[in-house]
């Protein structure tokens, strides 16, 4: 029996409401799988439980994260999961970008940082790339 290819699953992690209702549903009508977080305790909540129950919650298969949250940023959550040797591709967005966000985001291995206002498509391409199924 052939079973059907998941849909990828995406954490959406942005405190501005609206903001991350758009993204939600720009990923929704790509096939993706979206859970949200709204500050960075959530998100940092919704990973930890992933690196150490990753039976019961996996770790998604992309975190898009917003630098500036409530509580925690998104990039010292990402910096507790690399500690955590979890690693999954990651997209930060930010209204904040100076240079030393960017290295930041950068060593943390963030493929793309996006100054808002962005690209909705850019963002969206950059997303399918990294979700690209890849040669074993």
């Amino acid at each position: 029996m052939h079973l059907a290819p998941r849909a990828p699953r995406v954490l959406v992690a942005e405190d501005d409401d609206a903001m991350r209702a758009l993204l939600e549903e720009a990923l929704e009508r790509r096939g993706y799988l979206v859970e949200t977080a709204a500050t960075g305790d959530a998100l940092l909540r919704r990973v930890a439980h992933s690196v150490h129950r990753p039976t019961s919650a996996p770790l998604p298969d992309l975190l898009i994260t917003d630098v500036r949250m409530p509580g925690r940023s998104g990039l010292d959550v990402v910096a507790a999961l690399r500690g955590a040797d979890a690693w999954l591709p990651v997209i930060v967005i930010t209204a904040f970008g100076d240079a030393p966000t960017h290295a930041r985001a950068r060593r943390l291995g963030a493929a793309l940082v996006l100054e808002k206002p962005f690209e909705l498509e850019e963002l969206c391409r950059v997303a399918r790339q990294l979700l690209l199924p890849r040669p074993n």
